[in-house]
């Protein structure tokens, strides 16, 4: 990406760049030849977009506001170095002179952007953002009585444990194990048991299932018939759990 650059012969502000959190900028703040740097230049922030800025630090986490006096001005190089948006939200970074000194004093500035840096997560911050929520489901198919079984469903995490918290999920009733097309959905099909929600959005094909807190869903399959159907869980991610053929005789 293009560098964001400028030069300050009276106080003032720079041009603002977006950084993302992640985000990589390099910055350089640099005297003209043969000049002096007298005043006061600063790399500032701001977390709302403008309304407010405050003055960056440097990696070492040193304050980077750069003072020159006409009895040690700034000369050559003053600050050139990088940063990284280790915040949670997008950061607006400019150079500004709060202070200009004298008519032959130029400062020098550039703001340059880069890719998105990747930080690897540790293993317990993913631990932490995926416990809880649903990754797999467990199926238990009771047998037969009467054209009438019972269908346990176990929510999971990623963890393999058992999910937290009410979920609402998608299920289809399929014809084929690779959850390539609806069944017919048997001649009653599925219905709630006593654990959980069912709401149909297409009957006896599509169902909106909440779980109970502790991610059990209790359903029943009713089919005069002996129609082979597979109950799948459609997860977060898009992939299916799939139960086993269900298929009464």
């Amino acid at each position: 990406m293009a560098a964001t650059t400028g030069t300050f012969a009276a106080a003032g502000v720079g041009t603002a760049l977006l950084i993302r959190p992640g985000q990589r900028l390099d910055y350089a703040l640099t005297i003209a030849n043969g000049e002096s740097g007298i005043g006061t230049v600063q790399l500032e922030y701001s977390r709302d977009y403008g309304q407010t800025w405050q003055p960056a630090f440097t990696t070492a986490d040193a304050l980077m506001v750069y003072i020159g006096t006409a009895l040690a001005a700034k000369a050559n190089t003053v600050a050139s170095s990088y940063l990284i948006n280790f915040d949670s939200v997008d950061r607006l970074y400019r150079w500004n002179c709060t202070d200009y000194g004298e008519t032959s004093n130029h400062w020098l500035w550039s703001i340059t952007p880069y890719t998105i840096f990747q930080q690897v997560p540790s293993p317990s911050e993913i631990n932490a953002a995926i416990a809880g929520a649903v990754a797999n489901a467990e199926f238990t198919i009771g047998a037969e009585n009467n054209d009438v079984r019972t269908v346990a469903i176990q929510l999971k995490d990623a963890n393999g444990l058992d999910t937290v918290g009410v979920k609402t999920v998608l299920m289809g009733v399929f014809s084929a194990a690779a959850g390539t097309a609806f069944a017919t959905g048997g001649s009653t099909g599925i219905a709630i048991g006593t654990d959980g929600a069912l709401v149909a959005i297409v009957a006896k094909k599509l169902f909106l299932v909440t779980s109970e807190i502790d991610g059990d869903i209790d359903l029943t399959w009713t089919d005069s018939g002996t129609e082979s159907v597979y109950l799948g869980i459609i997860l977060p991610n898009g992939n299916l759990a799939m139960s086993a053929v269900i298929a009464n005789t």
